[in-house]
């Protein structure tokens, strides 16, 4: 759970690329909430839908259970040492902290699927995984979010931000479009701000609004075998970049993604990178609008695109 909202996953109110559980729900949950039921849902289907189980718990008591459980599922392999099973990982970094009224959703939405793998709140083993069963019982569908039309429909009541085309840091990347012959086998990218990856400038970029949901519709032409994405970049107040997070895969056609900046964000910049073996890559529109506080509403089931 903890590396899906370092991710970012279902941060936004409409978050049209992960796969959003419950969408049509008209108390639209919480970020946390939303990962709660995304991670009951995926781990029901797998105890619904496979045929063994095995805990991580269960599979590292030894190095003879290690390579009893992987030659039972057909791989074969040697035994790991007794030094390797005992090396510990520190999760310090991923262990997230919850709120009194975090705990208490995630026990209802969570503490089911838990039981099923034998494992307490706490996430202590307290008993032994059960035998597979199989259920007649479907789950419901997790579909990706329709956003388009919506983003089309509201675009005009969002505040749009000033892209530059004549502001563009470009790596790698000629103005026509085509890679430089000295960047044939190296990944490349193109900025809409202005900055660069690591650093930013008064005059570059845009300011992080915390309070603000972010749209960036892009439209990229492009020749690569290898993935084209879309980047946010974040800079502290300092200046100097965050990590950066993938936005969006791009499929050389237009596209919309929503997106907020993390609370040590000072300033953010926009980025299309293309990995190494790209021949060409151009940007033939974009547009980045924001969502004041409060203006959409608390449902994608509300999202309608008939509003005047």
């Amino acid at each position: 759970m903890a590396s899906l909202i370092q991710r970012g996953w279902f941060q936004t109110v409409v978050d049209d690329q992960n796969l959003s559980p419950d969408l049509h729900n008209r108390h639209s949950p919480s970020q946390f909430q939303r990962i709660c039921q995304y991670v009951a849902h995926v781990n029901n289907a797998l105890l619904d839908s496979c045929q063994q189980h095995v805990r991580l718990e269960d599979l590292v008591t030894s190095p003879q259970a290690f390579q009893v459980f992987l030659a039972s599922s057909g791989i074969l392999t040697s035994p790991p040492s007794p030094l390797e099973l005992e090396t510990k990982i520190d999760p310090s970094i991923a262990t997230p902290n919850f709120s009194s009224e975090e705990e208490k959703y995630f026990e209802r939405i969570l503490g089911p699927m838990l039981a099923r793998l034998g494992y307490s709140l706490g996430g202590e083993v307290d008993r032994p995984l059960p035998l597979h069963v199989a259920t007649p019982q479907r789950l419901s569908s997790f579909d990706r979010a329709d956003t388009g039309t919506f983003f089309d429909s509201v675009s005009r009541r969002t505040i749009p931000l000033k892209i530059d085309p004549r502001k563009f840091t470009r790596v790698g990347i000629e103005e026509s479009g085509w890679v430089e012959s000295a960047f044939n086998d190296k990944h490349t990218h193109i900025i809409l701000g202005g900055s660069t990856w690591t650093m930013t400038n008064t005059e570059a970029g845009w300011p992080a609004s915390h309070d603000s949901e972010y749209v960036c519709q892009v439209d990229v032409d492009f020749d690569s075998s290898f993935p084209v994405t879309l980047m946010l970049l974040e800079y502290n107040q300092e200046q100097m970049a965050l990590r950066p997070r993938r936005l969006l895969r791009l499929r050389g056609r237009s596209q919309h993604v929503m997106f907020r900046c993390l609370a040590e964000a000072h300033s953010f910049d926009v980025a299309v990178y293309a990995s190494a073996g790209a021949q060409r890559l151009v940007i033939t529109a974009c547009r980045l609008s924001r969502f004041p506080g409060g203006f959409l509403p608390a449902s994608p089931l509300l999202l309608t695109p008939n509003e005047d």
